[in-house]
């Protein structure tokens, strides 16, 4: 059985969803993250977990 991302992101809940966003954007994988917050924001409203916004500069 061959790998495939889109499923794979599509059996997440919205929860795991936004630790992955969040860890994405940590290691500077901004664009991936953008991509998977599309996914998230596909959610309906009473499902989607919150993403919080990102702090700036953490030094």
């Amino acid at each position: 059985m061959a790998y495939e991302p889109e499923t794979a992101v599509q059996q997440l809940t919205s929860a795991e969803l936004v630790k992955l966003i969040r860890k994405l954007r940590w290691i500077g994988l901004e664009e991936e993250a953008r991509q998977l917050q599309v996914v998230l924001d596909r959610f309906p409203q009473e499902q989607r977990a919150i993403l919080p916004g990102t702090p700036a500069e953490c030094d």
